[in-house]
């Protein structure tokens, strides 16, 4: 290790700041994507009612002046869309809305005489729960077998109009693309807010230590005698983690833990809990040949016998009430790492 163990923790820090400011700038890209895209769909507006809507471009933004009252057809299974039709000069439009939307139109027109429709289209053959639901009306209107789309584009057109839908201009794939992307943005700004949070967590911690305290760490992981395991330093002195470094003498408990979202394994852990309240995970998996965990565990015992080791409702439960005592001792200005360096843990923890 040629770095010194504070430049790396100090760099690592910088680099997860970078982490959010980059993840903002993006997003603000994304959304000046999405912020352009709807300003350009609203002044590419095509008017149905100088325009065929067989003329539009699939998910163009339309708009549509009507003075009669929807005719609602149908509803969306398991949701609050409603199907209408609407007919305005002759001519038959499929409008899916929501429940209260179509209310308020309904309202509109009823007060004012007409309303001007804006939404965008989109084809009828993508939507199949439409599609197959417009050949049954059909069927039911003519009594007889309309299962061709040939009689759908003879009444409806291709497209049917999705009520306030924004739409897409000339640059909506551009659009397309940036919606992907920003859940993957998304996911790279929780990642760094959750390590500049940790950072502050260790970086509290690691202010207790003095000057010399902190070249001594310096000293020991940049020696020949400090063992790498898994991602941890074990210094003769140190247990060193990325972010924080912790005496041996100073850890009261240790365990396994394995983190999982949704039942599926996500990563491996070995947290380990200070005499002073201070726990933190490192994350180490399993290789091949051996457990890095249980290894590094077992290195540690060596260093200090009176760590408790593994995991169980019993250890925690005292860990919490060692916690309430470590904080009663704060208050009371007393230093708990005075108080319990030197106890057994692996008796205290049962």
């Amino acid at each position: 290790m040629k770095k010194k163990f504070c430049e790396i923790t100090r760099e690592k820090r910088i680099k997860h700041k970078i982490c959010i400011i980059v993840a903002i700038a993006i997003m603000c890209i994304f959304f000046g994507v999405f912020f352009l895209d709807a300003k350009l769909a609203d002044e590419e507006r095509l008017n149905l009612d100088k325009n065929s809507i067989n003329d539009c471009k699939n998910y163009q933004a339309v708009k549509l002046t009507t003075t009669s009252v929807p005719n609602e057809i149908g509803v969306k299974e398991k949701s609050s869309t409603v199907y209408s039709t609407i007919e305005v000069n002759k001519k038959l439009y499929i409008l899916e809305s929501e429940e209260d939307e179509l209310a308020n139109i309904k309202e509109e027109i009823q007060k004012h005489g007409k309303y001007v429709i804006k939404g965008a289209v989109s084809e009828i053959s993508e939507e199949k729960e439409l599609y197959e639901f417009l050949l049954r009306k059909l069927y039911e209107w003519n009594g007889k077998d309309s299962d061709s789309f040939i009689r759908l584009r003879d009444i409806f057109g291709e497209y049917y109009i999705v009520n306030e839908s924004t739409g897409e201009s000339k640059i909506g794939f551009l659009s397309r693309i940036a919606f992907k992307l920003l859940k993957y943005d998304v996911l790279f700004l929780v990642y760094g807010v959750l390590r500049v949070m940790l950072d502050r967590k260790y970086g509290k911690y690691m202010k207790r230590y003095t000057e010399y305290e902190r070249e001594k760490i310096d000293a020991e992981v940049c020696g020949g005698k400090k063992e790498y395991i898994g991602k941890i330093y074990l210094t003769p002195t140190y247990f060193v983690s990325d972010l924080v470094a912790v005496p041996y003498e100073d850890i009261c408990w240790m365990y396994c833990k394995t983190v999982k979202v949704n039942f599926i394994k996500v990563s491996e852990q070995l947290v380990v809990s200070t005499i002073d309240g201070f726990t933190f995970a490192v994350t180490c998996s399993k290789n091949r040949d051996y457990d890095p965990k249980i290894l590094v565990m077992r290195k540690c015992l060596e260093k200090n016998p009176n760590i408790a080791i593994g995991y169980d409702r019993h250890k925690k439960a005292r860990y919490s009430k060692l916690k309430k005592e470590i904080r009663r001792l704060k208050r009371e200005g007393k230093d708990p790492i005075k108080e319990y360096r030197n106890k057994d843990f692996v008796v205290y923890f049962g």
